[in-house]
């Protein structure tokens, strides 16, 4: 805590060390506020960004070897004499929405200055 400096240095008129003084001071409370609202407020802008990109996820948070070996099992059709084709209508429908997802973040501003961070 930036009061915990207060207690590091003694007092040279009495016992004890500057906490009281520092509690007290309006500048230094002043200062300590503006510093807890920048800092709440690049909080804020900082949970509002990540907001942007929770929708996309999935991209980062799937496991690609186990989810396209479970597609490849299901984007099959089965002929009338049973044999096994891939369904290229699923794989364009999966590939037009890895597509489109690149297309939105890609409009995203990158990098985005927050504030100080």
């Amino acid at each position: 805590s930036f009061f915990q400096i207060s207690t590091l240095f003694k007092r040279l008129d009495a016992e004890g060390t500057y906490m009281r003084e520092m509690h007290s001071d309006l500048a230094v409370n002043s200062v300590l506020a503006l510093l807890s609202d920048a800092i709440a407020t690049n909080d804020k802008k900082c949970h509002d960004l990540k907001r942007t990109f929770d929708k996309y996820a999935y991209l980062w948070e799937t496991d690609l070897t186990s989810y396209f070996e479970e597609f490849c099992e299901n984007a099959t059709i089965v002929t009338d004499h049973g044999t096994r084709l891939l369904d290229l209508e699923k794989f364009d429908k999966a590939i037009q929405k890895c597509v489109h997802a690149q297309t939105e973040v890609a409009k995203t501003l990158s990098p985005a200055d927050i504030g100080w961070v």
